[in-house]
């Protein structure tokens, strides 16, 4: 597994305008990817422009100048067995373009037009109307009918992050995206779309070479702008509980703690923390609640780590009867994590999957321009052999490290509790209850 993870090799290179671009050929894939990746998001907005970052993502398959309408430009890449598709995320956006081998660099100058030069509704007021009812519907499907919100993940960063950006959702506001015009999106695109803020790459079975330099035809005269950074995280109270009734047949449960920053010493620590509490049947989350228990069908966790602050979270949905008996479950598994940490055979076999999960990424020509380019827009380098330099970070971790990581995250100060669903007689004071004792433990 070593030696697959060792042969790839990532070149890489930097126009005049700041743009960084790497390249890695996988001989056997069938299907090639471009990917650029850039700071955009919900950490890049105040409440004003909250929701701006994604409905410029759904903006940008509206047309360029080159395929006029979002028909022309769909049309145009997928008559070469092109795919295009875009993601926002809470710190960076991610814009691909997947297609065969054969016609992916002839697909390039389309993909980089696209990034450069969206049309943004500028000439076509009804394309913004269209986008705007899409997006509409999709931020109602987060909204319960009193337009309250009751995504859990989204009332997570709001518990974790308070007023900060990142305690924003993705989508946004309704009202927001109800003002949200072609001259606010063409200053949102200047500002983010640039060189020195954004990396572009190609993972594909051709040569490194050749695609470094079809990227550098296509993203030569793009604007250098400038790398932005995120406001400051400061820290804040964590209110213990949060529940927002609503009228499902399940209740929705999250367990979360404000945990360590992307650039904190205990990243690689918590990343196996966190497979030794879920990553398979075989680990606690799942053993314990679904296995042993049955209360519940399906249960996850997540970190996510960003600059200044990360965050975790136990998840799982089960009817509204069992709600208290699975929070304290959930506590007491964190509990005996955070005093006596995962065990040896524990982190031993979450650093195996985390080497198969690495290999898989080899497999797919999607999944690793995005580990790759994220880890360029985070870092500003990449090593020669990157997935090997990832995995011998994380063999590295001692067993002590882990469990400090334990006990930094799963702090009962940096504690809250997200339910969404329905509560039972004598439910609130009891859950009330189990929460305080643990946040005073």
């Amino acid at each position: 597994m070593a030696s697959a993870l060792q042969r790839l090799q990532v070149q890489t290179r930097r126009l005049g305008n700041g743009l960084r671009l790497f390249a890695a050929q996988l001989p056997h894939v069938q299907r090639a990817v471009v990917s650029a990746q850039l700071h955009i998001g919900p950490q890049f907005e105040t409440r004003g422009t909250h929701g701006l970052s994604h409905f410029l993502e759904h903006m940008l398959y509206r047309g360029t100048a080159s395929h006029p309408t979002a028909h022309d430009l769909v049309s145009a890449i997928e008559s070469e067995g092109g795919y295009l598709d875009a993601m926002t995320y809470s710190d960076h956006g991610v814009l691909s373009l997947s297609a065969p081998n054969e016609n992916l660099l002839g697909l390039v100058p389309t993909f980089a037009e696209v990034f450069q030069r969206p049309r943004l509704g500028a000439e076509d007021r009804d394309s913004i109307e269209i986008e705007r009812g899409i997006v509409r519907e999709e931020l109602l499907e987060e909204l319960d009918a009193r337009l309250r919100q009751v995504e859990p993940d989204n009332l997570v960063r709001k518990l974790i992050f308070g007023a900060h950006p990142l305690g924003l959702s993705i989508t946004g506001r309704l009202g927001n995206l109800e003002r949200f015009d072609a001259e606010l999106l063409r200053a949102h695109h200047a500002r983010h779309y640039t060189g020195r803020n954004a990396v572009v790459g190609v993972v594909s079975a051709l040569p490194a070479r050749r695609a470094l330099d079809a990227l550098a035809r296509a993203f030569h005269e793009l604007e250098a702008g400038e790398e932005l950074t995120p406001a400051p995280l400061i820290e804040s109270s964590i209110k213990p509980w949060l529940h927002v009734p609503y009228e499902v047949s399940q209740t929705s449960i999250r367990l979360c703690f404000r945990g360590v920053a992307s650039q904190s010493p205990l990243e690689p620590a918590t990343q196996l923390l966190l497979r030794t509490l879920d990553d398979g049947m075989s680990t606690r989350l799942y053993a314990r609640l679904c296995d042993e228990l049955g209360l519940c069908y399906e249960v996850s966790a997540q970190y996510e780590a960003y600059r200044g602050a990360g965050v975790l979270d136990l998840a799982a949905d089960t009817q509204h009867k069992k709600l208290r008996v699975v929070v304290q479950e959930l506590i007491e598994l964190v509990q005996q994590l955070r005093h006596h940490g995962p065990s040896a055979q524990e982190l031993e076999l979450a650093k195996r999957r985390h080497a198969w999960q690495l290999a898989t990424s080899l497999e797919s020509a999607e999944d690793l321009a995005e580990l790759l380019g994220f880890d360029l827009l985070s870092q500003g380098q990449l090593p020669k052999h990157p997935l090997a330099a990832r995995q011998s970070v994380l063999d590295s971790v001692p067993l002590n490290q882990v469990r400090k990581a334990a006990r930094h995250n799963f702090a009962p100060a940096g504690a809250g509790l997200v339910t969404v669903g329905q509560l039972g007689r004598g439910d609130r004071a009891e859950i009330q209850r189990i929460v305080q004792d643990f946040r005073s433990s």
